[in-house]
């Protein structure tokens, strides 16, 4: 895993409540309270029901597809 680089100040999320967790195709947003959301676009792999699904966000285009 890359992980953030600690330049980056993340101190806006301090206190907020996670509210939402979406994941899409490609995308993964987590939404906190007072309109904070946080959105990840990279590959990624998850199980669901025992199957293994791999997102690929080089093909954004593949998107409109689905």
């Amino acid at each position: 895993m890359y992980g953030l680089d600690p330049a980056i100040g993340v101190s806006f999320i301090e206190g907020r409540e996670l509210i939402q967790i979406a994941v899409g195709r490609h995308q993964v947003r987590f939404a906190f309270d007072k309109n904070v959301t946080i959105s990840v676009e990279q590959k990624y792999e998850y199980r669901f029901k025992g199957e293994l699904a791999t997102s690929e966000p080089e093909r954004m285009d593949a998107a409109a597809a689905y």
